[in-house]
Parts: C-alpha cells; structure tokens; sequence
C-alpha cells in the first residue's frame, strides 16, 4: 500500500540515484505507490512535497514526465506557479524530453483559466513566457505547436497581449525572425502567433506593426513566386489580420486586396493553384467580415460551393467564407440582391444556386453531420449567414426534422458548433418571416429554446419503488 512515508522514501533514493536501470525501477515503484492515493489525498499531501517534484523535473526518464502530468492537473495553477515557477522554467529551456516541455506549456495554458493565475505569470513568472517564444524554435513539432497554440490563448489576455508587446517580447520574437531562413516554418509560427496578438485591439496592433512591420512582410511573402508554400502560409495568416477593421486598413493600404484579385485571374494558368486557392478563399472571408468585398471576390466565392470537382475541405472553406460575408449588412444586401453567378456554364441567381447545392436538407445534414468538427462549424456558419433570409427559410425550415435537428442539443459534441446552432435558433425564433413557414408548434419550440440557451437540461427525477436496489 501506498503511504506518504513510503513516497518519501523513493524520492529520497531517486535524488540519490545516478543508474539509469535503478532510476527506471524507482520511478515505476513511485508510479505504482502513487496509485494508491485518492485525488484528494495527492492534493494534500503529495502536490506540496517540493522535493518530490523537483526531482522528477530532474530526470531524464519518461514514466516522471506521467507522473509530473498526474500530480499538475489536479493542483491550483497559481500553487504550481508559485511553488515550481523555476523548475518549470529549467523543464522548458532545458530539458531533453520533448514532453516535458509540452507538460510545461500545457500547465501555463491552465494558467489562462483564471484571471489570478494569469496576472501571476505575467508579472512575476515572465521568464516562462520568454522561454515559451523561444519554443518556436524546438525541433520537435509538438512542442512548437504547443507553445504557439499557448502564445495565442495567452496574446487574448489582457495582461498577456500587453506583456507580448513589451520591448523584450517583442524583441524576442524578432531575433527568432533575424535568425532563421526566410522560407523557414519557424518564421511562418512566429508571424502567426504575432498575427494573432496584432488583431486583439488597434493599439497592439500598432506596436506589432511598428516593431516587425508584419502586414508588408506577410504580402512580401504572400506574393513572391519563388515560393508557392510560402505564399499559401501567408496568405492565410493576411486573412487573421484582414479579420479586424485596423487590420484590413492596413493590408489595403498596402494593395494586398488588389494583389489578391490579380491572383485569382491568374489561377487558372498557376501550378500552385489547389495550393493557394483555400488561402485565397479565407482573405476573402475574412475581409467580409468587415465590408463586402469586391463583386468579383465574392462570387468566385459563391461558385466555388457549387463546383463538384473540389475537396470537401475547399468546399467547406469557401462555406465559410460565404457566412463570413454575410454578416454585415452590405453582405445580406448582396445576398437579396440575387447577385448572377456562373453554375456549369449558366448565370443564375442566388436562391436558384442554393436550390442547387441544396435541393435536399439531407444535404446539409451531411455536412453537419461529419465527425470533422471544421466543416461542421463552416456549415452551419453558412446556415447563420442566410438564416435571416425569407428565401432561404422557404427553402429548408419547411423540411421535415429540420427544427429537431436544430433543438438536439446531445448529437452535438463540440461546443463552438453547439453555440453556431443556437445563434441560427435565435435568429429564427426572432424572424417574423419565420413564423409564417413554420408551424406554431415548431416556431413555440425554438422560441422555448433560445430562452433556455444552448446548455439547458432539464430536471430528472427519480422514483424508488419497493424492493430497489
């Protein structure tokens, strides 16, 4: 049985240890004597043992990174900041074990949970975060990508988007930029993490720009015909910046729009066309989500839905980018104005091309229905985009299992796609048009649920009866 005592024990000869063998068999005898713990019991009287942490950041064997993993995510993030800031500084500037170093991330990650643990880091745990920027550079690919995926989470903080822009943030994003290769994957991280802490308000967004002058360098990039992975990296992440009125300012003013309309006449003859084209498709949504975009842009997205001879996943990029556009008031304008597009050779309107890419509501179920979470979200942001349309209400609202399927609230496991069918039953259950298509019944079903919300579940209870067990 496992005892606090016994655990002492073994941390006592682990920290005495130098045989790789013995460290092993240490680390597996603490693994198992842990296991007889409650969580409670290793919250209270193991999580505080410093030594026994300490240790394990110290090993070089597998089994302690587990061990680190089982005792971190049942503690108080600001205890673990507190008790272990410096050893989890020396795990990811020094340790060898790629997991470790993704062990340390994932627990500043848990970090930006509260808003204490947050400030915590920020002020007094900085070095951690510098050392994070560094981790771009980590061979291993799940450590980048784990410290990128961190940068961005933290970047929508208050304190950790003002820290990011702090002159030695921001100057160790740029050594990484100086030392590395133009076409380098490594820079291509960088620029997204900063992409993503420029579009958090326009007064960041300025010191990004000033200090990397990253609108110019991603359109230098974006555009340079030597470099086709570049270019779909680039533009990419011009449509994160392209996301926010300041940053769209700033890549029109730079002519990226008319560069983009200019690649799209080009895509024909281009080699690099299937490379670029969902890159293209994203900018394009992306400026629609804050003005319509040229007349041209826009319907090359409306006739990429239609096209059968494209990946599913282009096809749900440009679905996207479509309930991108859509959203503003001179997008719905652009839908009801039936805009003429090119189907197969023929001009038709709008609604006639959504009867053609949905001449049966199963095909959206399809869509909804994927185990692919993206093209699900893409899907039903389209849905939001024209949910407001009497056409389209016309269209699928008098389809039998349609509002059930909007009410389910089990078949749905991901919560972003569970918000996106709850945006589209409000926006219906305040539709007048709506509750002319539908029947009192299903309309009174969706008004119930948007005044319930997306979480709802109702009380259950139980009865015992004689002789229940």
């Amino acid at each position: 049985m496992g005892s606090a005592e016994t655990v002492e024990t073994l941390v006592q000869k682990l920290a005495k240890s130098t045989d790789a063998a013995e460290l092993t068999e240490l680390v597996l005898s603490l693994k198992t004597a842990l296991g007889h713990f409650s969580r409670a019991e290793l919250a209270e009287k193991i999580v505080s043992n410093e030594s026994l942490v300490e240790t394990l950041f110290g090993l070089l064997v597998q089994n302690s990174c587990d061990i680190l993993k089982q005792l971190m995510v049942i503690a108080n993030p600001v205890e673990i900041l507190t008790r272990y800031g410096k050893d989890m500084l020396e795990g990811l500037d020094q340790h060898p074990l790629p997991d470790v170093r993704v062990l340390v991330i994932a627990q500043l990650d848990r970090c930006l949970e509260t808003e204490i643990a947050t400030e915590l880091l920020c002020n007094n745990h900085s070095g951690i975060i510098l050392s994070a920027i560094r981790q771009h550079t980590y061979p291993d690919l799940a450590v980048a990508k784990q410290a990128t995926k961190f940068l961005i989470k933290l970047a929508a903080t208050k304190p950790g988007g003002e820290f990011l822009v702090e002159r030695e943030s921001l100057d160790q994003f740029q050594s990484i930029i100086d030392s590395t290769n133009s076409r380098s994957p490594v820079r291509f991280r960088v620029f997204e993490t900063l992409a993503n802490l420029a579009v958090v308000s326009p007064e960041i967004f300025e010191k990004v720009q000033t200090a990397i002058n990253l609108a110019a360098t991603l359109s230098d990039l974006a555009f340079d015909a030597s470099d086709p992975l570049g270019n779909a990296n680039a533009l990419e992440i011009l449509a994160t910046l392209a996301g926010t009125p300041y940053g769209l300012e700033a890549v029109t003013g730079i002519g990226v729009v008319e560069k983009i309309e200019r690649l799209t006449q080009e895509l024909s003859t281009n080699p690099f066309s299937d490379l670029l084209f969902p890159g293209i498709l994203k900018f394009i949504g992306k400026v629609g989500v804050n003005q319509l975009p040229p007349q041209r842009l826009s319907k090359i997205v409306l006739e990429t839905v239609l096209r059968p001879d494209l990946e599913l996943s282009v096809i749900s990029v440009a679905i996207e980018a479509l309930s991108y556009i859509g959203t503003t008031k001179d997008g719905k304008e652009f839908m009801f104005k039936k805009p003429v597009i090119v189907v197969e050779g023929k001009q038709v309107t709008l609604p006639h091309w959504f009867n053609i890419l949905f001449p049966q509501i199963s095909s959206l179920f399809d869509l909804v229905q994927l185990p692919f979470p993206d093209i699900r979200l893409s899907s039903l942001k389209f849905l939001t985009a024209v949910a407001n349309l009497e056409w389209a209400q016309r269209h699928y609202l008098r389809t039998p299992g349609i509002v059930e399927f909007l009410t389910n609230r089990d078949v749905e496991p991901d919560k972003e796609c569970l918000f996106a069918k709850y945006k589209i039953v409000c926006i219906i259950a305040t539709s007048p048009s709506a509750g002319t298509i539908l029947s009192a019944e299903n309309y009174g079903r969706l008004k119930i649920y948007k005044d319930q919300g997306p979480f709802y579940a109702a009380a259950t209870s139980a009865v015992a009866t004689e002789g229940s067990s």
